[in-house]
């Protein structure tokens, strides 16, 4: 279980109660009945979190798609790695595209001349 999950788990929970006309400002008890709703949405959000993982666990192992935690961590290493090798010669090629766009353009003083216009100055 992750914070990233918990926070949305809250939001959506928080969300669904002032939708159903929950107004903060008008919680019995003040400041502190307010800190006692939110750690009661905190853990009703934490319940439904373990609950949905451990739903999904039971389903993946029901259907034949179950694998171990070592597993999971093996396959996200080595797709991170794989990322990761795949970012780094995209950096490279990132650096060099720029610096070949620089040398390709040609300014007002390095463009040749034609033959007419070298001639005349020249005299």
């Amino acid at each position: 279980m992750d914070n990233a999950s918990l926070d949305a788990e809250f939001n959506n929970t928080l969300s669904a109660l002032t939708m159903q006309g929950l107004d903060l400002n008008k919680v019995r008890g003040g400041r502190k009945g307010q800190q006692q709703l939110a750690q009661a949405v905190a853990m009703e959000s934490a319940n439904r979190v373990l609950t949905r993982n451990a739903l999904d666990v039971l389903k993946s192992i029901a259907v034949g798609e179950y694998k171990s935690p070592e597993e999971r961590a093996a396959e996200a290493e080595a797709a991170a790695e794989a990322a990761q090798a795949e970012a780094q010669p995209a950096e490279a090629e990132a650096e060099t595209e720029p610096a070949a766009a620089e040398v390709e353009a040609p300014t007002a003083e390095t463009e040749p001349k034609s033959e007419g216009e070298a001639e005349s100055k020249s005299e």
